[in-house]
């Protein structure tokens, strides 16, 4: 679920992959490292043009296989691509979004560690972008690897881990695209819409609405956020998320004594430090500092995904039991979603967020 930025690639890294790339003929396999990647057509036989399976070779495709995948696993990976908006499709095709199918992360780093597009880090997947071959690499794991916990997992859900990395990627495309200085989930204008302002019942970000309300609205209480908590699976624990079987917030609508003094902000904070950090908020002027790019980063992907559907089982189900409540950002999530551009500052402003600019979405 991590990705990183590399923007530079030795010059004769660049002219191996090219040469290694050239030298396999149309619709032959490719394999690094004891790593075979076969080309999704040949690897299913889906004569389907649409994205991510239209080109049908090695040096067309933006889908690679490299296992001996189950048919109905790797087609789970194809529909969460291929099931988004045209606008979408021909954004990460014109981009050169390429996604692969791994068993595990150790196979990732065998085939695409030489470019700097595996991170020894990931858990389930992993998206990256190098510069030279301009490629944005989305990394899908069969099995996932745990670090926290010390153990590998059955991936709990290839669509919605892929429809996760594909938000990573979605916010690469549109950075590469529009030749911003950032990218949208590392901009000021998301950040300030997360987390940024409190000018009053008019003018709040997520996490001041979730803790205040807006105008006309009372803040929701914390067993209506947390009303419908769902058992944490390996994943989100290794995330760090805590069990709610054993620490719920709420038993028949009464807050629990640990919570009793938090705000909603705050138990999503305790909660899943993974997407809410333990930094302050941020205010006008507040630079990303080191370490917390991460965090609106992850944020953004996993409202990509809440955005396209989530499906049950869900990778991520305790964040989606009340992502919903995340107003602002999910009004931004869903104006890129629908036509690749942020909303204007009047439809921000008419639903109680902060009136930021398209400009601040291409800006730190």
């Amino acid at each position: 679920m991590r990705h990183r930025l590399l923007f530079a690639v030795a010059h004769s890294v660049t002219i191996l992959f090219l040469l290694v790339v050239a030298s396999f003929p149309a619709q032959a396999s490719i394999t690094l490292n004891g790593v075979t990647c076969t080309n999704y057509h040949d690897f299913s036989n889906n004569d389907e043009k649409t994205y991510p399976n239209d080109g049908w070779t090695d040096l067309t495709s933006h889908y690679f296989v490299c296992f001996s995948a189950n048919q109905g696993a790797a087609h789970d990976i194809y529909v969460s691509v291929s099931s988004l908006p045209n606008d979408i499709l021909n954004l990460l095709a014109n981009q050169n979004v390429v996604f692969y199918y791994f068993a595990t992360r150790d196979d990732d780093i065998a085939f695409l560690g030489w470019l700097r597009l595996a991170d020894p880090n990931s858990r389930c997947g992993n998206t990256a972008y190098v510069n030279f071959p301009k490629l944005i690499a989305s990394q899908i794991y069969d099995l996932c690897t745990l670090n926290t916990l010390g153990i590998k997992i059955v991936n709990p859900s290839l669509y919605d881990v892929t429809s996760h990395e594909t938000g990573h990627a979605f916010d690469l495309a549109l950075w590469k695209q529009n030749n911003a200085q950032a990218r949208p989930s590392q901009s000021v204008g998301f950040r300030t819409i997360v987390d940024g302002v409190n000018l009053g019942d008019m003018d709040r970000s997520d996490l001041y609405q979730v803790d205040l309300g807006a105008e006309g609205y009372a803040a929701p209480t914390r067993c209506e956020v947390f009303c419908c908590q769902v058992s944490v699976n390996y994943l989100e624990q290794d995330l760090g998320i805590p069990s709610v079987s054993t620490e719920p917030v709420c038993i028949n609508g009464q807050v629990q004594r640990p919570y009793a003094a938090l705000t909603n902000s705050d138990i999503m904070r305790k909660q899943d430090p993974y997407f809410f950090p333990y930094f302050p908020r941020l205010h006008n002027g507040h630079k990303l500092e080191e370490g917390d790019s991460k965090y609106y980063a992850e944020l953004w992907a996993e409202e990509f995904a809440f955005q396209h559907g989530v499906v049950s089982p869900s990778a991520v189900p305790f964040l989606d039991s009340y992502i919903s409540w995340l107003h602002c950002s999910t009004l931004v999530m869903r104006s890129y979603y629908t036509s690749l551009a942020p909303p204007t500052p009047y439809d921000l402003g008419k639903e109680n967020c902060p009136a930021v600019s398209a400009s601040d979405f291409t800006h730190h």
